[in-house]
């Protein structure tokens, strides 16, 4: 979490780049798998990111450095946009001058989902497409670490409404991307919780609309 870090009672959601849940998450798997031979598949529910605010820490930023060639530049940038986004008044900068949480420090004019748009200076708009694409690969490599470890079941995935409706952004905020999730799994099944979002019995049939096209 952007600001509280890796808080037992805030922070609720696991690394999925972690090797030491992989390992753990896969284990899982194969017990599963080995002592259920009538297991028709599995169901990956809660496979996203918890919010925009989430993989902030040193860790993620050096992935994004090693990884993804995100310039100094265009992680402060993106950082701004995304505590703009969160509802943060100001920033700061560490001891290396990466923006992190506290104050001191303007943000800017550009909210994380409009530089996701095509909004801003060229390191704003560089460093949200780097932080989407670190996000999406993230999930992705896990849900395929889960198909290698138990092949030959049905493997389906969640995927939040917004993903298919709302563009950039929220595949940003939540990781996950149909188009890029479909082929890895045999069903999405898409969180179509109407009466939460206000809409009418029709939306599930939008939504998949939507997804497909």
């Amino acid at each position: 979490h952007f600001r509280y870090g890796y808080s037992n009672t805030v922070n609720q959601y696991v690394n999925l780049r972690g090797k030491a849940y992989q390992e753990y998450f896969v284990a899982l798997v194969k017990e599963l798998c080995a002592n259920y031979p009538d297991l028709a598949g599995i169901h990956l529910d809660t496979i996203r990111y918890g919010g925009i605010y989430y993989d902030w820490g040193a860790e993620a930023r050096e992935v994004l450095i090693n990884r993804y060639g995100i310039t100094k530049a265009e992680y402060n940038a993106a950082a701004k946009a995304m505590c703009l986004q969160a509802g943060y008044t100001s920033c700061t900068t560490n001891s290396e001058g990466y923006v992190v949480y506290g104050s001191g420090t303007s943000l800017g004019s550009y909210y994380f989902s409009s530089a996701m748009a095509g909004n801003g200076s060229a390191d704003v708009k560089n460093g949200v497409k780097k932080v989407l694409q670190m996000r999406l690969d993230t999930v992705n490599d896990f849900i395929k670490i889960v198909r290698e470890a138990c092949p030959g079941k049905i493997l389906s995935t969640a995927i939040m409404p917004d993903t298919s409706i709302d563009g950039a952004y929220a595949q940003a905020e939540y990781g996950q991307q149909p188009k890029t999730m479909a082929p890895l799994v045999d069903y999405l099944r898409t969180m179509s919780y109407a009466s939460t979002y206000g809409q009418d019995a029709n939306w599930p049939k939008k939504l998949c609309q939507a997804i497909t096209n």
